[in-house]
């Protein structure tokens, strides 16, 4: 028993020592991670506003038609480079949402604007709201401002945020007596009630900051983590890149081919995001949302095609709801690292930081 006793008290040492280092960049992880996902379900509805209202009657216009708009328009002069067609361009929308066209300057690919475009008329209504509030939360919610550096500190923050989350739980009062480790002694010492509503809060939230944690780990370090994913669920590994091959005396192949050769790959469903490839060895890729795909985001799917841009060959077609458990715990990464910030930020807070 003195044994096993001394080993607690050694777990209970590192739990508060990493308790205390980490807190603050959890904190930031949650708080920002919860910021995202709000602004992320609030993208459309502020892209909509102040744009004049579009009347869904008739058929929607063809891809090349609102791209040919939204280039020529007074508003793009200077974005010569189409890099991609988001979701509002599909039927998975609402059909009186706009078009939305990514636009990108040739010298600085960093530099983009989204021109809307009624999707029936053909009329460009506008640009999109500016992303840079999202864009600096995102970042400091994935690298601390600080590029390279800020990613592994991140990265290792949600490893040892994820040890401090397992000796949490391996320190509960409550595998000894239940009813003691959900009891909050309210009328007690503050020290004492705080440490209470601490163990309560961890054991309840501790499975989803644990995926947060880990999955943040595994975001921010995927040629480490990723790897071991495929290898632990005997998954095959993908191909990380795809590339086109230029066939001599052969112009590629234009979208509407490509949309035609994804289509017969992958028939089910519907497109929610096309890349266009800017340099020779690109391919078109292509995010479809097919049935019963929960996995990830709920509009946009997490279903790929890519297309060779001379030859029209079908690279690859991922449908997700098919594919290895690896390939769907990878492609669903994000429902943990945002998804479940919330809960981090909210739980890990109030309990005191260990």
């Amino acid at each position: 028993m003195k044994k096993v006793s001394n080993i607690r008290k050694l777990i209970f040492k590192w739990h508060r020592l990493l308790g205390l280092v980490l807190g603050i960049l959890i904190a930031i992880a949650g708080l920002t991670g919860s910021t995202l996902i709000v602004l992320m379900d609030t993208n459309e509805y502020f892209t909509e506003q102040g744009i004049e209202s579009i009347d869904p009657q008739g058929e929607r216009l063809s891809l090349a038609v609102l791209i040919n708009n939204a280039k020529t328009a007074p508003i793009s002069r200077g974005y010569p480079v189409v890099k991609t067609i988001s979701p509002y361009t599909f039927p998975n929308h609402p059909q009186d949402s706009p078009a939305t066209i990514y636009l990108e300057r040739l010298d600085n690919a960093e530099k983009s604007i989204e021109v809307l475009v009624n999707p029936h008329t053909g009329k460009v209504l506008g640009t999109a709201p500016s992303h840079a509030l999202q864009d600096t939360i995102l970042s400091l919610h994935h690298t601390l401002l600080s590029g390279e550096i800020g990613t592994v500190i991140m990265g290792i923050t949600g490893l040892l945020g994820f040890v401090l989350m397992v000796t949490g739980i391996a320190l509960w009062s409550g595998w000894r007596k239940l009813s003691t480790g959900f009891k909050i002694k309210w009328d007690g010492h503050i020290k004492r009630r705080n440490f209470d509503i601490h163990q309560v809060n961890g054991i309840v939230s501790g499975t989803f900051l644990s995926l947060a944690l880990i999955t943040g780990f595994a975001y921010n370090f995927p040629k480490i983590a990723y790897p071991l994913i495929y290898h632990l669920t005997f998954s095959p590994v993908p191909v990380e890149e795809f590339v086109s091959t230029p066939i001599p005396g052969k112009p590629p192949i234009d979208l509407a081919q490509a949309l035609q050769a994804i289509d017969r790959a992958m028939p089910q469903g519907i497109a929610t995001q096309i890349d266009l490839p800017q340099q020779p060895t690109e391919v078109y890729k292509v995010r479809k949302k097919v049935p019963g795909d929960w996995y990830g985001n709920p509009t946009w799917g997490r279903s790929f095609v890519n297309v060779d841009r001379y030859s029209g060959k079908v690279l690859s077609a991922i449908d997700v709801t098919k594919a290895s458990l690896g390939e769907k715990i990878t492609q669903g990464m994000d429902i943990f690292t945002l998804g479940y910030s919330a809960a981090l930020s909210g739980g890990f807070c109030t309990s005191g930081w260990a």
